[in-house]
């Protein structure tokens, strides 16, 4: 009797476990699928998706590539004014996390016929200025925007996600960058700059990661504009007194040589001087507020129009 008793109880307390694991288990799937669906990358997506739509409305002949940096800190609508090209900001933020889904966005938003009517590009990313970045954006599986595959490890946890939704429910309806203006440039209009950032100079080392990633780079561009003349450009950032102007300088002559030595005079170099004060800046070294943007664009318009002239 105890026997049978026994047997019984281990059953039902075998069934109960199943049951439990059942529930658990579908309550963590439905948790992974919310996850993924919500990751709060909206507004990135919002951003790139507003200047495929006002591209179209312009036509341009020149554009600025590249991430956050152009983003923020080149002005399209003043170098339109100040050089003889009709201009477009196709920066993105992150440079779309990876050189596949970046240049997918390229190309997705101008077609072949516009494409080849660009007459000049000026590619500006910050690459060779944090080591190990390119490594990383080469092993980055996001999409465009920002968001991860579908995974059983989710992205927050579910504790972390209830918090948040304790402390603040709209967090995720921030938009980190507000819409783009006419020419696809910064709205500084609708963003607050609070410069509250760490200083430090850092340069990408591996000479080899850094080759073999120009190669791409110049063969990409070229495939994508034939037409088009290119600048290569290294940004402006703000170092404090991190700033190491020895190694600056060796660092740039060497990309310089680099660069000549594949393509000679065929593309344009331009390493942009640090910002010289903080206050210029917006929320990251690399981010220029309205008139840092407007003093890093004078410089590069400067630039442009010195090569114009000396083709003349």
């Amino acid at each position: 009797m105890w026997g049978a008793i026994m047997r019984y109880t281990v059953k039902d307390k075998s069934k109960y476990t199943f049951v439990f694991f059942l529930i658990a288990l579908i309550i963590y799937a439905s948790y992974i699928f919310y996850d993924y669906n919500n990751q709060g990358n909206w507004w990135r997506k919002d951003f790139g998706f507003k200047k495929q739509e006002d591209i179209r409305k312009i036509s341009p002949n020149a554009l600025l590539l590249g991430g956050s940096n152009v983003v923020y800190s080149l002005s399209a609508n003043q170098l339109s004014d100040i050089t003889e090209y009709s201009w477009y900001n196709l920066g993105l933020s992150s440079e779309a996390f990876n050189d596949a889904n970046y240049w997918g966005f390229v190309s997705s938003t101008l077609n072949e016929k516009q494409r080849l009517e660009v007459k000049l590009v000026v590619y500006s990313g910050i690459g060779l200025f944090r080591d190990g970045y390119l490594r990383s954006r080469a092993n980055d599986d996001s999409d465009s925007w920002g968001n991860r595959k579908l995974s059983w490890i989710p992205n927050k946890s579910l504790l972390a996600t209830l918090r948040n939704s304790l402390k603040n429910s709209v967090v995720d309806l921030k938009r980190n960058y507000p819409l783009p203006i006419n020419r696809g440039d910064f709205d500084f209009d609708k963003k607050q700059c609070i410069p509250k950032y760490q200083e430090s100079f850092v340069r990408e080392m591996d000479w080899a990661q850094v080759q073999s990633w120009l190669d791409e780079l110049i063969s990409t561009i070229a495939q994508k504009f034939p037409n088009a003349s290119v600048i290569f450009v290294t940004p402006s950032k703000y170092y404090g007194n991190t700033y190491d102007i020895n190694t600056d300088i060796s660092y740039t002559a060497k990309l310089r040589s680099l660069l000549e030595s594949k393509l000679g005079h065929n593309i344009g170099f331009l390493a942009q001087p640090p910002y010289a004060e903080k206050s210029i800046t917006c929320d990251a070294r690399h981010h220029a507020n309205s008139v840092g943007r407007a003093w890093r664009t004078e410089h590069l318009s400067k630039f442009i129009n010195s090569r114009i002239d000396q083709e003349l």
